[in-house]
């Protein structure tokens, strides 16, 4: 039994150390894959390290996409004049 224990912890210890050599393979080949690619275009590089990935289907009727858009994102009280409030400018002259 502690036989089978021994060679048990070993292949573990083995395995463990191949995991992390390949791991380290896989960055080092990634890391240079990325310089390659920023040396080859920084621009373009730059741009999709931000960039938002497109996925996916947009499966709405435009016009109700419309309506929720502007329900949603619209202000109703755009055009209204609002007097200046005192608690933000101190005290109003006397009109």
């Amino acid at each position: 039994m502690i036989g089978l224990l021994v060679i048990w912890r070993q292949l573990k210890s083995r395995h463990s150390a191949l995991s992390r050599a390949e791991s380290a393979r896989k960055k080092r080949s990634q890391k240079r894959k990325n310089q390659e690619r920023f040396i080859r275009d920084p621009f373009q590089f730059a741009r999709q390290l931000f960039q938002q990935s497109k996925c996916g289907t947009l499966t709405v009727d435009r016009e109700e996409l419309e309506t929720h858009l502007k329900k949603t994102y619209s202000d109703l009280t755009r055009e209204t004049h609002w007097r200046k409030q005192q608690a933000l400018y101190g005290q109003l002259p006397q009109e």
